[in-house]
């Protein structure tokens, strides 16, 4: 959608997609979701070295995993926000449920778009 806005509305004819992010990434019905370590949940995971075409498969992964766990609880995810804090070590994770409509709202970025 985001392409068709700025080609289709905006006039643009030629866009350069830069994703900056270095961890995989999961969409559930348009959420995204990131996996995190149960001891370090407040922070970003690490993958040194890894390159593009690692985070892919990595996210591609992730996707297998979340849709095979939703399918064993009829569609629903677990998942943990926090709360905010200035300081990591300060938020609380708090769990949630979503509700999936089906596993093809479970998309990697490339999905999505």
């Amino acid at each position: 959608k985001v392409l068709e806005h700025v080609i289709g509305k905006l006039g643009y004819k030629h866009v350069v997609w830069t994703n900056m992010r270095q961890e995989p990434v999961v969409y559930c019905q348009g959420s995204s979701f990131t996996p995190r370590h149960p001891d370090t949940m407040n922070e970003n995971m690490e993958f040194v070295g890894i390159d593009g075409e690692g985070i892919e498969r990595l996210q591609a992964q992730f996707v297998s995993q979340v849709k095979l766990a939703a399918s064993q609880k009829h569609n629903v995810v677990h998942y943990y926000r926090d709360t905010y804090a200035e300081h990591p070590d300060d938020r609380l994770n708090i769990e949630h449920t979503m509700q999936l409509e089906s596993l093809q709202e479970v998309k990697t970025l490339s999905g999505v778009y």
